[in-house]
């Protein structure tokens, strides 16, 4: 004994020491109180099962400690890792204890928010579900909506056999119409939320075309000039008719009557017409800008006076003359004189 203190000395001094000095380093630095994210992992989820809630991502652990072991427990991270390697399904809490974070010695935990994670277990179960476009706003004034494609139109899901089971179709993120007056198509992601499926790896964005079509309507645009060969007609009546078109509104709201072109369809004009008089009642033909339907003109047809056409033959007078079927005329006895 009295060899093994007497022995080294020199050494023993220098150990001595640096268990005061770290004694100090440890004991006298400064405390220090946090509170911590902490990442909360799932891991070894059975084969063909899937979590079927919504258990917190992270959890607030308040630490207490030295100030510097506090601050590489936040630069370099800390996580809760709950294993599932041998669960079965339905729901199951998990208690948090101190004990079940790994923090370094020194390191006392105050409190964990929350203290209990509630999981749920169901079978996985795969399917697939159309994809339906979810549209807000309006389109342009006098447009509407002619439909929307969205590519793909389905999509497969895996998720809990419950929920997946009741799943009808998915939707996408809202498209804003934007008073649009044309096609257009974007690409917009699908709106999982409060869902706990998964889609296929490959499954990125889906392509959503919108279809914009015009609203049809009809419009009757009055005092349309009637147009005329004034070499070969004198004047007509009426000189202006009202026409009743149809076509996109918005082009119907513009049109003016210049744009409406009403002739005389003097094609109508024959022989027999003309050997009954000068004046005639004859059809119009109706020209509209491209794009739009002539659907009828009021009067359809006018009364058109002709230049240097014959007059009408003057019915014969009955005056002195016989017909066929007359009856001759009564012959007078003279009026007999009487002599002195």
């Amino acid at each position: 004994m009295r060899n093994l203190l007497g022995g080294n000395w020199g050494l023993k001094a220098i150990s001595l020491a640096f268990a005061v000095l770290l004694w100090f380093f440890v004991v006298g630095e400064e405390k220090a109180e946090i509170t911590l994210s902490v990442p909360l992992e799932i891991v070894n989820v059975p084969e063909r099962m899937v979590v079927a809630n919504d258990p917190p991502p992270f959890i607030k652990v308040r630490a207490y400690g030295p100030s510097n072991l506090l601050r590489g427990l936040s630069l370099h991270g800390l996580s809760k890792v709950i294993d599932l390697k041998g669960a079965k399904t339905g729901e199951m809490i998990i208690h948090l204890s101190p004990e079940s974070l790994a923090l370094p010695s020194g390191v006392k935990v105050m409190r964990i928010q929350p203290a209990t994670i509630r999981l749920v277990l169901d079978w996985a179960l795969e399917k697939e579900v159309p994809v339906e476009a979810v549209l807000v706003g309006s389109v342009a004034p006098y447009y509407e909506l002619g439909g929307w494609k969205v590519t793909p139109p389905v999509v497969r899901v895996v998720g809990p056999a419950r929920e997946v089971k009741e799943l009808k179709s998915l939707k996408t993120l809202p498209i804003d119409l934007k008073s649009a007056s044309k096609d257009f198509a974007v690409s917009t992601a699908l709106d999982l939320e409060g869902l706990h499926i998964t889609l296929p790896d490959e499954m990125g964005l889906v392509r959503v075309a919108i279809h914009v079509v015009p609203i049809q309507g009809e419009r009757r645009v009055s005092h349309v000039p009637v147009r005329y060969d004034r070499s070969r007609v004198a004047r007509i009546w009426p000189p202006v008719v009202t026409c009743r078109v149809k076509g996109p509104l918005y082009r119907l709201k513009r049109l003016r009557p210049g744009q409406i072109s009403v002739s005389l369809d003097l094609s109508a004009i024959t022989a027999n017409a003309t050997a009954r008089g000068p004046t005639l009642r004859l059809p119009l033909k109706v020209e509209v800008p491209k794009g739009l339907t002539a659907v009828e003109v009021v009067p359809s047809r006018v009364k058109v006076h002709l230049r240097g056409a014959a007059p009408s033959p003057a019915a014969p007078s009955g005056s002195g003359k016989s017909g066929a079927g007359s009856r001759p005329a009564k012959r007078k006895r003279p009026k007999e004189v009487k002599g002195p």
